[in-house]
């Protein structure tokens, strides 16, 4: 996701490509810096684009996307694109301009010069793509990872791509490594770390300028340890430079609660990571307990509700203590606020 622009998502998370040719809706359109102000917004079954208040395109969903879905935008914030599990849309931020094909997608990626999809989870490859046509440029492309790799995600990072692949350790404990790819020559990918004791990618959010003025990838995982109990973490790279991943000190929200417990105290989610203008990371994190034993029917209890929190170096600090499921700052003036649920 590109710092400035947003996506709230009031229902949604990943599904499953193949087959049938582009259908334009409203023609191509020309790639343009994206003016400030503009967000995107999905809520069961729609998909809409807004731009200085105005609704520039809104489109219908798969009504397998209430649950499954996922988008990805450009990294000069010009396009963005969704699969819901039945097609392929792409989307110019510009006109509004809306292109869509079939594809049985589980995720997409926005490159500079392309759109990649998983075909299917565990896939061998990557399906190419134009991003203002949605012609097919290539089925089943490879990079230079290991054979027994199983291709399970894929983020866009400028004009490389980072895959996320189940190693041969994955079907028993969520293991996955993480390459970052370069689509002009597959054999170019560099190897920043997997996701062990992490869990499973639940967001990205990429930044073409960090707070050092150098490109920022970075996710958040989630680990389910059973219905209630969980741990999360969120981890950060450059994806142009040689240096593996960092993954974020979250002891400011442990301790948030006054009792400074221990990681094994508490359940921990990181959500909705998202880059400010000033270049640093945000996110929306939440701690809670869970009933011991565990009793039929209970439910968890917040310790920290959702708020905000800011990368500060390598340490979250907390933003403020608005109920908030996240908070997007799309110009100096203007900011969009996502409130939460009654169990938030």
């Amino acid at each position: 996701m590109v710092a400035g622009l947003a996506v709230a998502w009031l229902m949604a998370t990943v599904q499953a490509c193949d087959g049938g040719g582009p259908e334009s809706t409203t023609g191509p359109s020309t790639s343009a810096l994206v003016p400030e102000g503009v967000f995107a917004y999905q809520e069961p079954g729609r998909f809409t684009v807004m731009r200085d208040g105005n609704k520039i395109s809104s489109v219908k969903l798969a009504s397998e996307a209430t649950y499954s879905s996922d988008s990805d935008w450009s990294s000069d914030g010009s396009r963005v694109a969704i699969v819901d599990g039945v097609s392929l849309i792409s989307i110019s931020t510009v006109d509004g301009a809306v292109t869509t094909t079939q594809c049985r997608c589980t995720d997409v990626a926005v490159l500079d010069d392309e759109i990649l999809t998983v075909s299917n989870h565990a896939a061998l490859g990557l399906d190419a793509y134009d991003p203002v046509t949605l012609s097919k440029r290539q089925s089943i492309w490879r990079p230079n990872i290991p054979a027994e790799s199983k291709i399970d995600r894929v983020d866009g990072a400028g004009d490389l791509a980072v895959v996320f692949a189940i190693n041969s350790k994955g079907a028993s404990i969520s293991l996955s490594d993480i390459y970052v790819a370069s689509r002009t020559d597959g054999a170019q990918v560099r190897h920043v770390g997997d996701t062990t004791r992490l869990g499973t990618v639940v967001d990205s959010a990429y930044t073409p300028n960090g707070p050092n003025g150098t490109p920022v990838f970075a996710y958040a995982t989630w680990f389910h340890a059973s219905s209630c109990v969980g741990s999360a973490a969120v981890a950060w790279f450059d994806p142009t430079s040689a240096v593996q991943q960092t993954v974020t000190d979250a002891s400011h929200l442990l301790s948030a609660s006054g009792s400074r417990p221990s990681a094994g105290d508490f359940s921990v989610s990181w959500d909705n990571l998202w880059w400010s203008p000033d270049g640093r990371l945000r996110a929306t994190g939440a701690t809670w307990t869970c009933p011991q034993p565990p009793q039929p029917g209970s439910s968890r209890e917040m310790v920290v509700g959702h708020s905000q929190w800011i990368l500060d170096e390598n340490t979250w600090k907390q933003s403020d203590r608005d109920r908030l499921a996240s908070r997007r700052h799309l110009t100096r003036n203007v900011i969009l606020e996502f409130g939460v649920g009654p169990d938030g």
